[in-house]
């Protein structure tokens, strides 16, 4: 479920809206940046922030994650200091996982490009597992950068992630 504050950023979230008013990931990454350059972001990025991740643990609505995680990749390679909190992010890093482990077509799998979406800039005829895959590779990648994991955190990144990801 979406907090109901942070519903008008990111409404409509349904298939169709998305298909046509997001069309490419670039068009994607602009309204994100938008979303993350606004007036109300920027007096209040800590609680916006906040909610961002806590709509990521809990909405599992593809449509509303693929919003949600781009704004999070975008967000934290903003901020560095956004990613550093293990706490913050121990209840998301399962479901990027269950995103980078998701089975996808070997044609499909391949034409998308790390943290941005299709790598044709098109997300016509990408399916949006694929999208949502190459965020999660992104943001685990960005996460693992930041935070320095030791070997205790890394025992819960598996080797098809670690294979992934480099």
């Amino acid at each position: 479920m979406v907090h109901p504050s942070f519903v008008p950023c990111i409404e409509p979230t349904d298939a169709q809206s998305q298909e046509r008013y997001l069309q490419t990931s670039l068009q994607l990454e602009h309204a994100c940046s938008m979303l993350l350059e606004s007036d109300i972001f920027s007096w209040h990025s800590e609680r916006l922030s906040e909610i961002i991740l806590s709509t990521a643990a809990t909405d599992t609505n593809p449509h509303c994650e693929l919003i949600v995680h781009s704004a999070l990749l975008i967000y934290g390679r903003r901020n560095p200091a956004f990613l550093r909190s293990k706490v913050k992010w121990r209840p998301i890093l399962p479901i990027l996982m269950d995103h980078v482990l998701t089975e996808l077509d070997d044609d499909i799998g391949d034409n998308v490009d790390l943290g941005r979406g299709p790598a044709n800039e098109s997300g016509m005829g990408v399916p949006i597992e694929a999208r949502l895959r190459s965020l999660a590779i992104g943001i685990l990648y960005e996460v693992c950068r930041v935070q320095k994991f030791d070997v205790e955190d890394l025992r819960t990144c598996t080797r098809p992630l670690r294979s992934h990801e480099f």
